[in-house]
């Protein structure tokens, strides 16, 4: 889902112009930023490392700062376009590695 909402705020921007633009389409990338820095979080780690309130608050604008101006929207629209198209979407590498987590959870259920 997260590829998904990062893909429309680019594509939806007015600033993106179909990918054609002169200046970065901050707005969609700010967008894109904050998806990821939720999706690829570790809450406790996070937590340790911004134990309060204005230490996330922080942290966020400082990662925000960074990663609008660090990233290019269509860099970032491929990225998460082609991470579905190839296959690397979490539910793909489920599918793949099912049958050997359940074969890996009865052998370790059963007594010695």
């Amino acid at each position: 889902m997260w590829r998904e909402l990062i893909i429309r705020a680019i594509r939806n921007d007015a600033k993106w112009k179909g990918g054609d633009y002169t200046s970065e389409p901050r707005a969609s990338l700010q967008m894109a930023g904050a998806i990821q820095l939720i999706a690829g979080s570790a809450p406790i780690q996070m937590q340790k490392n911004a134990p309060t309130r204005d230490a996330a608050d922080d942290y966020v604008a400082e990662y925000m700062k960074r990663y609008a101006s660090t990233f290019d929207a269509n860099d970032t629209l491929y990225l998460a376009a082609s991470a579905e198209t190839y296959g690397h979407a979490t539910h793909t590498h489920a599918a793949a590695w099912q049958a050997y987590l359940q074969q890996r959870l009865l052998r370790s259920t059963k007594p010695n």
